[in-house]
């Protein structure tokens, strides 16, 4: 499994490594940035990290689905979901 500080080390080195094989040229194939309106949903509380998370991404998505309802489909529970389990 990759480590999220890898993870995050290669995403972050993408723009560097595609100016490199541009020949130091900015080609705009890969823009420096994208902002998403996203709408932001607060934690119901400290265990709820990744069911806002969702409701963010569906609420994008235009689905209505809150925290309560996603810890109910995913069986998550606080402080003991492992990944592999979801």
């Amino acid at each position: 499994m990759i480590s999220p500080k890898l993870l995050l080390a290669m995403c972050l080195a993408i723009p560097s490594v595609a100016l490199i094989f541009s020949g130091g040229q900015d080609t705009g194939a890969i823009p420096p940035s994208i902002l998403l309106d996203v709408p932001y949903h607060v934690q119901l509380d400290s265990g709820y990290a990744g069911e806002a998370s969702l409701e963010m991404v569906f609420d994008f998505w235009g689905e209505d689905i809150n925290q309560r309802e996603i810890r109910n489909v995913t069986g998550t529970v606080v402080d003991s979901s492992e990944p592999e389990d979801l």
